[in-house]
This record gives C-alpha cells, sequence and structure tokens, in this order.
C-alpha cells in the first residue's frame, strides 16, 4: 500500500503510519464469521496464473506506472516491495483490469473488513496457503467465502478502495493457513508466473524477425540466424536453409551432431563423436556412422586389435571381444579372433625372373641383300623368320626388348628394304 509519487511528503508518512497500525485490522470477516476453510500447509504455494490479467508493474518504483506484459529477464521494472510493516507486494495496473485467482481453491473471505483493506478477497489452496488480494475496486458477482475457483477466474477488478487517492493496485499478500502477518515474500512465486498475466491479450504473430506470442511476450528469432513463421503449425522461430517448416527429419548440423528438424527448428541435438563415429547424410537419411563401418550395406569388421563387429548401413550392430590372446583380423570379408603368429601377414612373393635376352636381338638384320628379307615383314627379332613383332600395352613394350632397340633396329630396316627396292629397279 503505498501513495503516488505526487502526494505531499506529509501525507505520505500519515498513510504508511495508518496502514502499519492497521495491519491486524484487516483480518475481519465481513459478518464476523469465521473462514470457511482451514487446513494445515502440506506443501509449498502452488500459483498457476499471475493475478492480474493485463499489463502490469511488479512492485512500488519509480516506473510504478509503466505497464508491461513482457516477463521474466525483460522486464527491468520488476521488484520487491515486502517487507517490514508491509506485509505483501503492490501490483499496479489500469484501474478496472481483471483480477484473477492465482490457484484453484476456496474462498475464505470476500468483502471490505476494514477501510484500510477496501475490498479484498482471500482465496486457500489445496495445501493451506492463503492468497489475499486486496483494494479492489469491485468484487466478481458470485464470489463469497465457500465458493470454489479455479485458477484464471476473475473475482474482482483492480482499483484503490481502502486507500483512495493514491495510485489504482492490487495488494498481494502469501501466507501459510492464513495467517496475514505469518506471510512470506511473494515475489519469486509471483515472477514465476508473470508470463500468464496477459493470457489471450495479444494474437500471436511475426513482425519482422520478431515473434509475438499470446502473452506479449517478444522474442528476435533474427538474433539466431531464423527467421519468425506463424502458420498452422503455431507461432516459431525455423531455419528454412537447414530444416523443412513442416514435418520431421534427422539432419546433420556438422560433422559429428545429429539432430532432428521438427517442423522447421532443430531439436535433440546429439554429438556422435561421444560413440566414435560421425554425422552422414545420404540417401539412407542423416544418421551417426560408426568410424569402423562403410555407411551402406552390411559387413563385418574388426574396430580394435581385440574387438570384431558387424555393420548394417553404417551401425554397429554386433560385437564381440578376442580373448586368450587372439586378435581380430579381417580375411576375405570375415572378421575372427586367431593367434599373433596366424595374424602375421604372408611374406611378399619373390618377382617372376626375366627371361634372358635374345642375343639375335643385339646382332643388326642382314645386310647382305640376300632375297631371304622379305619387303612387307618386319625385321626378325627373336632370331625366328616368323616371329611376331614386339607387343604393347598401355604405352609399355611388352617384349624384352628396350624401345631404344627396337626404334634402332627399324630404322635399319628401313635402309635396307630402300637398297633393295633400288637394285630390283
Amino acid at each position: 500500500m503505498r501513495l503516488s509519487r505526487l502526494r505531499p511528503p506529509l501525507e505520505t508518512l500519515m498513510v504508511a503510519v495508518t496502514c502499519a497500525a492497521c495491519v491486524e485490522g484487516e483480518r475481519p470477516d465481513d459478518d464476523g464469521a469465521t473462514a470457511a476453510v482451514q487446513s494445515a500447509v502440506v506443501c509449498g504455494p502452488a500459483l498457476t496464473r499471475f493475478p492480474i490479467a493485463a499489463p502490469h508493474n511488479i512492485g512500488y518504483d519509480a516506473a510504478w506506472n509503466t505497464f508491461t506484459c513482457t516477463s521474466g529477464p525483460g522486464n527491468s521494472h520488476a521488484n520487491s516491495d515486502y517487507g517490514g510493516d508491509h506485509h505483501g507486494i503492490d501490483l499496479f495496473a489500469a484501474r478496472g483490469e481483471p483480477i484473477v485467482s492465482v490457484a484453484d481453491g476456496v474462498v475464505l473471505r470476500a468483502g471490505w473488513p476494514s477501510n484500510t483493506s477496501g475490498n479484498r478477497v482471500v482465496i486457500q489452496d489445496a495445501c493451506g496457503w492463503a492468497y489475499y488480494a486486496g483494494h479492489l475496486d469491485s468484487i466478481a458477482e458470485g464470489i463469497g467465502p465457500g465458493v470454489r475457483v479455479s485458477a484464471g477466474q476473475v473475482i474482482g477488478t483492480l482499483g484503490d478502495t481502502g486507500t483512495e487517492g493514491t495510485a489504482p493496485h492490487v495488494h498481494f499478500n502469501l501466507s501459510a493457513d492464513d495467517r496475514y502477518s505469518d506471510d512470506i515474500d511473494p515475489f519469486p512465486a509471483l515472477f514465476s508466473v508473470e508470463h500468464t498475466a496477459c493470457a489471450g491479450a495479444c494474437d500471436a504473430h511475426c513482425e519482422g524477425s520478431v515473434a509475438v506470442d499470446d502473452f506479449c511476450g517478444r522474442g528476435d528469432c533474427g538474433v539466431f540466424g531464423a527467421i519468425c513463421v506463424d502458420d498452422d503449425r503455431g507461432l516459431r522461430c525455423a531455419y528454412p536453409g537447414l530444416c523443412p517448416l513442416v514435418g520431421e527429419r534427422p539432419i546433420c548440423l556438422s560433422a559429428s551432431e545429429l539432430a532432428t528438424c521438427r517442423d522447421g527448428l532443430p531439436v535433440d541435438v546429439g554429438d556422435c563423436s561421444v560413440y566414435g563415429a560421425g554425422c552422414v547424410d545420404d540417401d539412407l537419411g542423416a544418421r551417426c556412422v560408426f568410424f569402423a563401418c562403410r555407411p551402406m550395406g552390411g559387413h563385418d569388421t574388426c574396430f580394435s586389435a581385440t574387438h570384431s563387429g558387424r555393420c548394417d548401413d553404417g551401425s554397429l550392430v554386433a560385437q564381440g571381444e578376442c580373448v586368450d590372446d587372439t586378435v581380430c583380423v579381417l580375411r576375405e570379408g570375415v572378421a575372427s579372433c586367431v593367434s599373433p603368429e596366424e595374424a602375421e601377414p604372408a611374406p611378399a612373393p619373390e618377382p617372376p625372373a626375366m627371361p634372358p635376352q635374345d642375343a639375335a636381338v643385339d646382332q643388326p638384320p642382314d645386310a647382305s641383300g640376300s632375297a631371304d628379307v622379305s619387303l612387307d615383314q618386319s625385321p626378325d627379332l627373336s632370331g625366328r623368320a616368323d616371329a611376331a613383332p614386339p607387343s604393347f600395352a598401355d604405352g609399355c613394350a611388352m617384349a624384352p626388348d628396350s624401345r631404344g632397340v627396337y626404334a634402332a633396329l627399324t630404322v635399319v630396316w628401313l635402309g635396307l628394304r630402300t637398297r633393295r627396292r633400288r637394285r630390283l629397279a
């Protein structure tokens, strides 16, 4: 119960003294009846709704009349003015804004018990905690002792009854077993449900990359490199270059990170490298592929000196351990455990011996001009008249003769052929 900063200091002091003196006077019922429900506190406070269903300011401060729906750390005006003789927190908002029940419970009291509390409603939950809302401009029809209410149900409107002339606000008190003066600071509980204050006050929509939700909360998707999307799937931040806007499928975020895209947003991110794998995205979809497995198909593998396994499309689906000092070897596609001696690779075969070079190759062809040298036959490089010329594969001579020898002999043969033709002419 605080005065506006515009009121004279003396009047502020007088009202403060009056409020301090009448704290206990706020308890009596309108008709002198006792509380309708009394029970021991058996659990913690269970607020699920903020008391004001409208833009507001928590706690008296220099900006008490700056009302907002922004909740959480972004609300720089949220503070507690609890302490001393002020048993509770003042919540400021425009006159006439709806005041709702913060939890399911039963109405203990409703009415005007004193000129300091004004209209007030006290509701007790199943655990025994009492939620007090004072200075109401009006109390909703049907709200009275013994009436059961639900969280979010309107119980009255915000005003300044009992503190006329001050800024409209609701005084909120949280106590165990309805002991008003044996209360606790309600700020943590109020702060945790502040995001519900403007439920329904805004229509969820996008303003560029900024998402505005039903509670008028605002968040910039662009800060995370995303865009704002509002469709039949709801309001959300999405990464269209990374995920489809509708549906669910796995993706690789990096060489080791696997995630699930859900309606445009990557969720459930996991690190494949923890399992000795990498992330692969191919025709079979994104998945973790074990380092000793091929991405596709089934096959045996040795993934350490003493461990064998079976791979299926990149996953290690079975494994075994070699015992008795045996080691894992992979031969002809089958993994098995063998002794170290058996695992030694076979010695490399000796290279085949080169055939002896034909001595005839080093002899020049018959240059005597005898008729046994055919005009249409290449020179005999092997010492036989019917021998085939050297064969070539991929540009390399397959005969034992070198290219240089063959070229020299060819030149000689062409010279002999020219001489014979001249003689015949």
